[in-house]
């Protein structure tokens, strides 16, 4: 069982913590900070709702002067 515990405290070192956690930060403004960023919560409420108030003004079905108007 010693032996597993001083194989754990030489996987988890702290400098090799702080390697891993410097590659985790670059990786995450590489790549993911535009997506965190500019969509934080992925939702399509906006989307939804307006076409919830399309099929209320203008019904099932639109014309090219619908369109328009809306």
């Amino acid at each position: 069982m010693r032996v597993l515990g001083y194989e754990l405290r030489k996987m988890f070192h702290w400098k090799k913590l702080l390697i891993i956690m410097a590659i985790c930060l670059f990786i995450y403004q590489l790549l993911l900070s535009f997506y965190v960023e500019h969509f934080p919560n992925g939702s399509n409420v906006y989307e939804f709702n307006v076409a919830v108030q399309m099929v209320d003004d203008y019904g099932q079905e639109m014309d090219e002067a619908d369109l328009e108007d809306f």
